[in-house]
């Protein structure tokens, strides 16, 4: 029959198992690579955890926000929670999340959380494209204390509407 394959029962005799085309589409890649491209992984499937430092945002596409180890990610539009990975940090690097322009967005709201810390000397900084934060251009957190802030744009800048963590 199509679309099958054999397979032993728990009798020891052999059977006929179905297959999905999209099993058999797997099954058919000749190599790790093809394999991985068949399930839509990219790049980052072959990388270790030392080589990048995730930043998740829950957007429209459920997508993986990614940056390099101590860079920055600019928080997009359809982005309403950002996790922030810190272990990756070594001693003395930063990581910086860049909130949209308060401006544009009056009465949004977004969280920003270090939910895994990373080294004593390591900071998060969380500035915004315009418009200050707490009343200063960007707000330093310890990397190493696990933090997190709601913050919410009164149509000019970002405020704390919710916080814990931090100093």
């Amino acid at each position: 029959a199509a679309n099958t394959f054999p397979a032993r029962a728990s009798t020891g005799s052999l059977v006929a198992k179905v297959i999905t085309d999209f099993g058999l589409s797997l099954v058919d890649d000749a190599a790790s690579s093809d394999a991985r491209t068949t399930l839509g992984l990219g790049t980052m499937a072959t990388e270790t955890a030392t080589n990048y430092f995730l930043v998740v945002g829950r957007s429209a596409d459920n997508s993986l926000q990614t940056a390099s180890n101590g860079g920055s990610y600019a928080v997009a539009a359809t982005v309403a929670n950002v996790f922030v990975d810190a272990s990756a940090l070594t001693a003395g690097q930063n990581f910086t999340v860049t909130l949209p322009s308060a401006v544009t967005y009056p009465g949004r709201h977004i969280v920003v959380k270090v939910s895994v810390v990373g080294a004593a000397t390591s900071t998060v900084t969380v500035g915004s494209a315009a418009g200050n934060v707490e009343g200063s251009a960007s707000q330093a957190w310890s990397a190493s204390i696990r933090s997190a802030a709601e913050l919410v744009s009164d149509g000019s800048s970002w405020y704390y509407s919710g916080q814990f963590g931090l100093a």
